[in-house]
């Protein structure tokens, strides 16, 4: 493996795509790609990030967002499958749980993003 393979680390800025280390209600965890969502200036203030995980499964609720192959942005957000974003499951993790910095959204797709946040949380994320 060469340096260039190696993953790069997060940046902690909102629309980054990383892999963290989710932790279930269960108390089982597994690395997962996740959506920061907290602000860029939150990022830098803050230990604790709010995040939205992707995941392959279609829970068929509303506020889900599909990112599929197809879409000429997903190239750029680092995801290598057809997966579905929830909003509404949206957790703050320590930034400790971050391992690596996978992709962005595209401008287009931070802006539908940002007004499906304010739709699905009843609350403005810092």
């Amino acid at each position: 493996m060469t340096t260039f393979d190696q993953p790069s680390p997060p940046n902690f800025r909102q629309w980054e795509i990383c892999q963290v280390v989710w932790v279930h209600e269960d108390g089982t965890s597994k690395e997962r790609p996740a959506l920061i969502l907290s602000s860029s200036a939150a990022c830098a203030a803050s230990n604790d990030l709010w995040v939205a995980k992707f995941t392959k499964t279609n829970l068929g609720v509303p506020f889900q967002i599909e990112f599929h192959r197809s879409d000429p942005s997903f190239r750029s957000t680092g995801l290598t499958d057809i997966c579905f974003l929830y909003i509404h499951l949206a957790r703050k993790i320590p930034k400790s749980a971050f391992l690596y910095h996978r992709g962005d959204l595209s401008i287009l797709s931070a802006a539908l993003m940002g007004f499906s946040i304010k739709q699905a949380l009843k609350f403005q994320i810092p």
